[in-house]
């Protein structure tokens, strides 16, 4: 079987390149797409060339991504496929349900509907200004492209439900990949299952007496860090920050408000970061993401999470595993922190419900998804996962 998989770009590995390489090595002969690579970031796809579009160096730059939008249909429809495909899987979160695809089977693995175009007020760059005129037209060109598709699949159920309202296609839900092989509990103590290393060691060493509120992510105002900080002051409590990105000098004067009881630790490792999640009495987690994966990675080393009760969060953190606050005004998070730390869960509880979304169950979710659009599509062209009537 020809399989092709198509994804947008591969500027980092993280979050959705991470799962468009799973997808590269469940199909270890597929031949791979994106919008564009930027040189340097390592992709583990058994050496196979990522064949990319005309945008590529453009498009490599976040503030040129935006801009580009309404060039990327064409983009990728210039591609020459390599084959003629039995099965195309997008891994999609702007334009790349646009790659030919006629006589295949082609399966969408949506992590969002085009959040600048379909929900600007989520996403500062559906302000930039050459979109304003154009989002109708790429509204259009979007659901165009989404016709074509036979089974959605969307990353949590909000997306799933995005799909339904944008495209009125129905979806699975395909939790993204946690790599619960890495992340996972050890001693609750400064005591580490493994020999100290040289980058955590330091971290280790500044970690504050009598437990601290955890805050991992990018340093920009979207992700709330803030919140963490008065959250940790008013219970009484420290907090560890860590991340990277323009925003740590403004979290630097909001800790200084707040009593100056932060750690901040700017581009942390991997191997720090696991160590901070052990460590925390639980991880907050305020900003309103599609899936969020920080939770995740928190429960998989046996901490609990206090989140939003929105976006991903409704499916990642159950009240087992930690609590979700009605909002992220303070007074809400403040009330739900209180009652969490009164009741902690059990690490193990919470590693538990993190094996949900591990690399195995992904591949298994995404493996029987498939093969059920498969199947549909050998039943007639009006068998479609999730078919509905237009809604358009």
């Amino acid at each position: 079987m020809k399989v092709a998989i198509v994804h947008e770009w591969l500027t980092a590995r993280a979050g959705s390149e991470l799962c468009f390489e799973r997808l590269a090595n469940l199909w270890p002969d597929a031949d791979l797409y994106a919008l564009a690579r930027k040189p340097g970031v390592p992709m583990n796809v058994g050496g196979r060339p990522i064949r990319t579009t005309f945008l590529d160096r453009v498009a490599r730059a976040p503030a040129g991504r935006a801009a580009t939008l309404p060039l990327m249909p064409l983009a990728y429809r210039s591609l020459r496929p390599q084959a003629d495909y039995d099965l195309v899987i997008s891994s999609s979160h702007a334009f790349s349900r646009a790659f030919p695809t006629e006589g295949a089977v082609h399966v969408s693995y949506t992590y969002t509907p085009i959040r600048y175009v379909w929900y600007p007020e989520t996403d500062a760059r559906g302000a930039h200004p050459l979109l304003t005129p154009a989002r109708a037209v790429l509204r259009r060109a979007d659901r165009h492209y989404a016709r074509d598709v036979d089974a959605f699949a969307g990353i949590s159920t909000v997306v799933a439900e995005r799909i339904n309202e944008a495209y009125g296609r129905e979806a699975d839900v395909i939790f993204p990949i946690c790599d619960t092989d890495f992340f996972h509990p050890a001693d609750r103590d400064l005591a580490d299952d493994q020999p100290p290393m040289p980058d955590v060691q330091p971290t280790v060493d500044r970690l504050p007496d009598g437990g601290y509120l955890l805050s991992v992510g990018r340093f920009i105002p979207y992700k709330r860090h803030d919140i963490a900080i008065e959250l940790a002051a008013r219970l009484g409590l420290s907090a560890v920050v860590a991340g990277r990105g323009p925003d740590l000098p403004r979290l630097r004067e909001v800790d200084q408000r707040c009593g100056g009881r932060t750690v901040f630790l700017d581009a942390p490792s991997r191997e720090e970061i696991r160590g901070l999640y052990r460590r925390a009495l639980f991880t907050v987690f305020p900003p309103i993401e599609d899936f969020g994966i920080v939770p995740v990675e928190s429960l998989a080393c046996g901490t609990p999470v206090l989140a939003v009760d929105a976006g991903g969060a409704r499916d990642t953190v159950p009240a087992t595993v930690g609590a979700r606050s009605p909002s992220q005004e303070l007074p809400d998070l403040l009330d739900s922190a209180t009652k969490l730390l009164a009741n902690l869960p059990d690490p193990g509880t919470c590693r538990d419900w993190a094996e949900h979304f591990s690399p195995t169950m992904f591949d298994k979710r995404i493996v029987d998804w498939v093969d059920r659009a498969m199947i549909a599509a050998a039943a007639g062209p009006h068998a479609r996962l999730g078919e509905r009537k237009p809604l358009l």
